[in-house]
């Protein structure tokens, strides 16, 4: 998540402004993400940033933006602004899903699926 490091500050505290411990991003269009409130400059920005960051990867990956069918990024935070961890979600064109989390220690953690 270091190369998060941008997002996290900004919106760990506007989710801790308006109590919340969970956002999800949403990777393909940041302003339909879940953030709580009128985002500060620094937010959104950051939140511009991250999508391009996102594209940017795809594109280093041989990947068309066009075969991902949505694209979140779920942040939890503990009690300050750093994130406790982050799992990410990407839905391709042909369904395939695929989950990849990390902790707080930007370490790849275990993604636990079940049924709801």
């Amino acid at each position: 998540m270091s190369g998060l490091c941008y997002v996290h500050p900004h919106l760990g505290a506007q989710c801790r402004k308006h109590q919340k411990r969970q956002v999800t991003i949403d990777l393909l269009q940041p302003e339909k993400s879940n953030v709580p409130g009128v985002w500060p400059k620094p937010l959104e920005l950051s939140l511009v940033a991250l999508r391009q960051t996102f594209v940017d990867l795809l594109d280093k990956e041989r990947i068309d933006l066009g075969y991902i069918s949505s694209a979140t990024a779920l942040f939890e935070f503990r009690s300050d602004h750093w994130p406790n961890a982050c799992l990410a979600r990407l839905s391709l064109a042909d369904g395939k899903p695929i989950s990849v989390a990390v902790g707080f220690d930007g370490r790849k953690a275990e993604v636990v699926a079940h049924d709801v």
